[in-house]
């Protein structure tokens, strides 16, 4: 369905159906997550019968990492905005911000962090659907809700996306396009506004990957002879590998310095 409104010219019309499918897969995304924090707490009886548990085994204290590309970025940027309790921290390999929820982008661009940017952000592609007018009985359920969550199978004390780390990272096709909230999350970043803004720091980043192209950060480019993929423009002036390579250790960088930063306000 996606893939026709796109071929038939339907560019507003298919941004929202991604949306539309955006939400399914935060809902599948938070159900498998929740399952894995319960295997960390409580055995099942088709692994019992293995000899094999996972109980206070998995390293889910300070909460479990989303990670995504493109579309996939888009799922755990917006499956994060929804359950930051749950949250450690969220790489987000050049995301498709414009597919994200309308709470997914509200929470990304706040009008309280967008207030001193020369960069306006407007909801992306037709704006927010859903009403902002929202009434005080809404405003108190919503805060129940949380509340309760966080009483019960919630990790941590984190109620906005900006609690959470975040790393951003995009090829400089997407960049020099401005595809991806680009300039806006650069500019956040810039400011000092993109992730926590706590006394023990923050870890979240921005980062462009030089010579690269969207496919480069899935293993597609890698499986392809260089030379299709430079005719076909799936890889850029590199080799794939060596984009990889630098896509990886960006990323686990990030997650060394999560772990550094999040260990200094545990501290504090």
């Amino acid at each position: 369905h996606c893939a026709k409104l796109s071929r038939d010219g339907k560019h507003l019309e298919h941004i929202r159906a991604r949306r539309s499918q955006t939400k399914q897969r935060i809902s599948e995304l938070l159900s498998a997550t929740q399952s894995l924090l319960n295997l960390n707490e409580t055995n099942i009886p088709q692994l019992q019968s293995l000899g094999v548990s996972f109980v206070n085994k998995l390293d889910v204290e300070n909460g479990v990492t989303f990670m995504g590309h493109s579309f996939g970025g888009a799922t755990a940027l917006s499956a994060a905005a929804q359950r930051p309790d749950l949250v450690r921290a969220v790489v987000a390999h050049e995301p498709a911000c414009d597919w994200m929820t309308d709470d997914g982008r509200k929470a990304l661009f706040p009008d309280k962090k967008c207030v001193d940017s020369e960069i306006s952000y407007s909801g992306g592609t037709g704006g927010y659907e859903e009403d902002d007018t929202k009434s005080d009985d809404d405003a108190e359920e919503k805060k129940g809700q949380y509340e309760r969550r966080m009483s019960s199978s919630s990790l941590l004390n984190r109620s906005k996306l900006h609690d959470v780390d975040m790393l951003f990272l995009y090829s400089d096709q997407w960049a020099a396009k401005g595809w991806g909230s680009t300039k806006q999350i650069e500019d956040l970043h810039k400011r000092g506004e993109l992730g926590p803004k706590e006394e023990g720091g923050s870890a979240s980043d921005y980062g462009v990957i030089a010579d690269a192209t969207h496919i480069e950060f899935s293993d597609c480019s890698m499986l392809t002879p260089t030379w299709i993929g430079r005719a076909s423009g799936n890889c850029g002036k590199r080799s794939p590998h060596d984009t990889a390579q630098e896509i990886a250790s960006r990323t686990i960088l990030f997650l060394e310095n999560v772990k550094e930063v999040q260990g200094k306000r545990k501290q504090e």
